[in-house]
């Protein structure tokens, strides 16, 4: 019984960190640091730096916006 509470707050904390790093581009990661290391694993989610696809997507991004604010 206590296996099944241990898993099941770990399945928890996992979605946890899964939430936190998904805006990085890093759901997985956050996810697996989460369920191993608990809060800890939060907060190195929330420091985890963005992949390259989520940073070339934040930069197509900018760019649309500035090129849409020199066309007003």
């Amino acid at each position: 019984m206590e296996i099944v509470f241990l898993l099941t707050l770990c399945l928890i904390q996992g979605a946890i960190g899964y939430l936190i790093a998904r805006g990085r581009g890093r759901g997985k990661a956050g996810f697996w640091w989460s369920f191993f290391f608990s809060w800890i694993g939060w907060i190195i989610a929330a420091c985890l730096s963005p992949s390259e696809t989520e940073q070339n997507r934040r930069m197509m991004m900018n760019a649309r916006m500035i090129k849409e604010a020199m066309r007003d």
